[in-house]
């Protein structure tokens, strides 16, 4: 590496932040990157933000693509001056050195996926197979750079059911589906149907990933459900001299204002009587 070269890494995205996904490149290897020009998009769990350029020159390679889960500090991409992307362009391709397919076996063996996978991978990804005890290094990701998405691992765990259902012995089968029928399994929960495949765009649809942001408020949705109690009150209310009263007086308050007196107002009076009669209900 010369000395016009020079390196861009992951910034500090805030205190207790310590990796996020590049969301989109700006730019493209061969294009000019001006200093302070917005060079790419970094999601975490909380925001989406637009890094520029701390550099100006040619973008010579992107080393974290779209999608990609990467730590703070680590390398981007590298940018440098023209001549020395025309060098680059220009130059032969260097022959491979003695025992280069020894090196390309260890480079794709199970330590070398787990490296690229552990820094591919998103927290959504990685609390989803260690639930349901996914060795990542035996999936091949879908995603951009060979990234392991959500789906990849609901697809294995799918995959998983199946064989589990299909392993069933007849016998085991017909007693199952005797006991689904007796009063006394209603509770029984049946087991989870094999994913569909992805959705595909037809001629007025089109399939948008989630971005990172999204997924995180839809897990912490879910997963609100999953630990809070849910109840229903139903209380009776006395609304008598309220319908008394609006009945005296919307006539004279339509004329006035030109709209109907409902029933909202007296509500919201209430309300905000209770409210300062007992605080912490607020």
């Amino acid at each position: 590496m010369t000395d016009a070269v020079r390196d861009i890494r992951m910034p500090k995205l805030g205190e207790s932040i310590a990796e996020g996904t590049i969301a989109e490149w700006m730019k493209k290897v061969g294009d000019r990157v001006e200093f302070d020009e917005p060079l790419f998009l970094v999601e975490t769990d909380k925001i989406a933000t637009e890094f520029p350029s701390p550099e100006e020159g040619v973008l010579l390679e992107i080393l974290a693509p779209t999608g990609a889960t990467v730590p703070v500090g680590a390398l981007l991409a590298r940018i440098g001056a023209a001549t020395e992307a025309a060098a680059r362009t220009t130059a032969p391709a260097a022959p491979p050195p003695t025992g280069a397919p020894l090196a390309q076996a260890a480079a794709s063996g199970p330590s070398a996926r787990a490296a690229r996978h552990g820094r591919l991978l998103s927290p959504v990804v990685r609390r989803l197979a260690s639930a349901h005890g996914i060795d990542l290094e035996r999936l091949t990701g879908s995603g951009a750079g060979g990234r392991i998405t959500r789906e990849d691992v609901r697809a294995e765990i799918a995959r998983r059911r199946a064989s589990t259902v299909t392993a069933t012995t007849p016998a085991a089968a017909t007693s199952v589906a005797k006991a689904a029928s007796t009063p006394a399994a209603e509770g029984l929960v049946p087991p989870a149907p094999a994913a569909a495949a992805g959705p595909v765009a037809g001629g007025r649809e089109q399939v948008v990933s989630l971005s990172r942001i999204r997924l995180v408020t839809a897990a912490r949705m879910v997963e609100s459900r999953r630990i809070s109690p849910h109840v229903w009150t139903s209380v009776e209310v006395d609304l008598e001299n309220v319908a008394k009263l609006r009945a005296r007086h919307k006539e004279r308050f339509h004329a006035e204002t030109g709209a109907s007196l409902s029933y909202l107002p007296f509500i919201m009076r209430a309300v905000c009587d209770a409210l300062h009669a007992y605080p912490a209900v607020n």
